[in-house]
């Protein structure tokens, strides 16, 4: 089978139009932001105000969902400042996390949490 010049030249430019560049290559955060239950926020309850906060982090820390990749910016915005919940009897704070993930161009993965 003879390939006419013309077509395998188109093919080797698609080619190098469709890869990476070496500056590219490579993992960098993604631009898109995503929420944490961005309806509802999440809640953590305590004793106190500090047991409260403490239980609202760890609850958010579960809910961050980067797929296989892993988090690079995790921002906590607070939608209720600290109070006491007479329904339960508690202190309550509730937010969510804004982060971003990590997303990787080229033969490259990531290989440490940058953001840690």
């Amino acid at each position: 089978m003879k390939i006419h010049p013309l077509a395998l030249l188109a093919c080797l430019a698609a080619i190098a139009l469709l890869a990476p560049s070496p500056a590219e290559a490579g993992c960098r955060c993604a631009v898109a932001v995503h929420t944490t239950q961005p309806s509802t926020g999440t809640w953590g309850l305590g004793s106190d105000c500090t047991a409260a906060h403490n239980d609202l982090i760890n609850n958010l820390n579960g809910l961050i969902d980067c797929g296989d990749e892993v988090e690079c910016s995790v921002t906590f915005v607070q939608k209720t400042a600290c109070f006491f919940d007479t329904m339960k009897g508690m202190w309550r704070e509730d937010g969510v996390y804004n982060y971003r993930c990590i997303i990787c161009f080229g033969p490259f993965e990531p290989q440490t949490n940058p953001g840690q």
